[in-house]
């Protein structure tokens, strides 16, 4: 069969839609001082189990950028779909708001990083920066997993109990996803 071009839409820079929709999760940082950030994110992925690093990637005018880059941490906080009226209103800029007391996110102290974690998250990763690669818009932060816990409630067979943990993906701009428990299903082997 032979596919002609017009049968495709030419994405340019949105190339990267067609790998969402993608989990949404929260960075938190430590900023200096007593400033905090977070921000929504959905471009990361697990890189590696030896050692157990995660991948972030965060644009250089973020905030969350300058915070990573002098503390060299953070914390993935996943998240569930009561967040989703509170993601728009943490795309603003952190260090000119209080992001945190902006939408009204309790944190908790972590236990191997100073970046908090949220107190409602259904999981969070402690990461230490391993190493970063300097791209012309972004920086990719690779860190280095110290602690990773995921509430019981929500726990299933190694992974996500789905009845439970009402995750939300991020599918472009701000269009969100939230998973349907019953689409969950088993592959045949």
């Amino acid at each position: 069969m032979r596919i002609l071009s017009e049968d495709f839409v030419s994405l340019k820079r949105r190339f990267y839609v067609l790998l969402h929709p993608r989990l949404t999760v929260l960075i938190t940082t430590y900023c200096g001082g007593d400033k905090y950030n977070v921000m929504p994110c959905s471009w990361h992925t697990p890189v590696s189990w030896g050692p157990n690093l995660i991948l972030v990637v965060i644009d250089k005018e973020n905030f969350t950028h300058e915070c990573i880059m002098n503390t060299k941490e953070f914390v993935v906080n996943v998240i569930d779909d009561t967040y989703l009226n509170k993601i728009m209103k943490l795309t603003v800029h952190g260090k000119r708001v209080d992001k945190f007391k902006r939408v009204g996110i309790e944190t908790i102290k972590a236990k191997y990083v100073k970046a908090p974690i949220i107190k409602d998250a259904l999981g969070y990763l402690e990461a230490k920066v391993y190493k970063t690669v300097d791209l012309e818009e972004e920086t990719i932060f690779i860190g280095e997993v110290l602690h990773a816990a995921m509430r019981k409630d929500v726990y299933y067979k190694g992974g996500w109990n789905y009845n439970n943990a009402r995750l939300i993906f991020h599918h472009w701009d701000n269009y969100f996803i939230k998973l349907d428990p019953k689409s969950f299903t088993e592959a045949p082997e």
